[in-house]
């Protein structure tokens, strides 16, 4: 199959971050072939990127992205100015809630 790559964005200064982070993690759960990777934001301390591995074309993503139930979202290209790349997480402070 082949692979896409889909770019997101999770903006960490509204009320609904831990909703951004779980739509991921339940997108990775239900694709077990799907892969995230988590980069900082140089201009933008708040926000997340997630470089997004899997096997679904931009318009058939199974995934709540580009809505009003949520802020996260797609982005056209892989942004500028990201940078330390880990594995895709949900920050301790939101697993908690």
């Amino acid at each position: 199959m082949k692979k896409y790559v889909h770019w997101l964005k999770i903006n960490g200064c509204t009320s609904d971050e831990q909703k951004q982070y779980a739509i991921v993690a339940d997108y990775l759960k239900k694709y077990a072939n799907a892969k995230a990777t988590i980069y900082h934001c140089e201009f933008h301390l708040f926000h997340r990127i997630v470089k997004l591995e899997c096997e679904q074309n931009w318009n058939d993503l199974d995934m709540d992205v580009n809505s009003f139930s949520s802020r996260l979202r797609r982005l056209v290209r892989k942004p500028a100015n990201i940078f330390r790349p880990k594995p895709f997480y949900v920050p301790e402070y939101l697993a908690q809630r």
